[in-house]
């Protein structure tokens, strides 16, 4: 997994070929679910939420915020000749809704909503406990997250809380990340 840190949360950087082939490619299981799909853009974009769900461990409000070459390789392992054909993916609001959910159910992912009240407590004990700075006890929590495999909140802030301006949430770690 590409450390995105902070400042790349729920972000693709630019990706090198040596990247692509070691974080993004598809194995049997997912090839499996991608085949499931009709059409060279309905495969393309549902490898597009798998990969980035692997990746970012969310999905994105546009499943096709991803850098182009990250679309290229995908098309290639999926012997698709026009990767710009994944456009089509989202002209039906509900296929990347529907895709994103039965990802999610096949691979085991828990929702962030599922194991928010978990991660609060988690996150007072540390605010308390380890006199880490506000960076550190986010970090904390995203790798937390990850390894319960729930998905990331679309956004790393939490009542008007960000680790970039240095203050603590409100009431020492108190508050709630949204789940947009």
């Amino acid at each position: 997994m590409i450390s995105q840190g902070l400042e790349g949360y729920g972000r693709f950087g630019s990706l090198s070929r040596v990247e692509l082939e070691r974080f993004f490619h598809l194995d049997d299981e997912d090839r499996r679910l991608i085949g499931k799909r009709r059409g060279d853009h309905s495969r393309l974009g549902f490898a597009l939420q798998v990969v980035t769900v692997r990746h970012l461990g969310m999905f994105l409000a546009d499943p096709l915020d991803v850098p182009v070459e990250l679309v290229d390789y995908l098309a290639e392992q999926l012997g698709i000749e026009d990767p710009s054909c994944v456009k089509q993916y989202t002209e039906r609001e509900k296929t990347k809704l529907e895709h994103a959910w039965e990802i999610q159910q096949e691979y085991g992912l828990s929702s962030f909503a599922a194991v928010e009240s978990e991660l609060s407590a988690w996150i007072a004990d540390q605010a308390w406990v380890t006199g880490d700075g506000t960076k550190a006890i986010l970090e904390g929590a995203i790798a937390w997250l990850r390894d319960r495999q729930a998905l990331l909140p679309a956004s790393p802030h939490w009542s008007g809380w960000s680790p970039r301006d240095g203050r603590p949430p409100t009431g020492g770690c108190g508050g709630r990340w949204p789940t947009r």
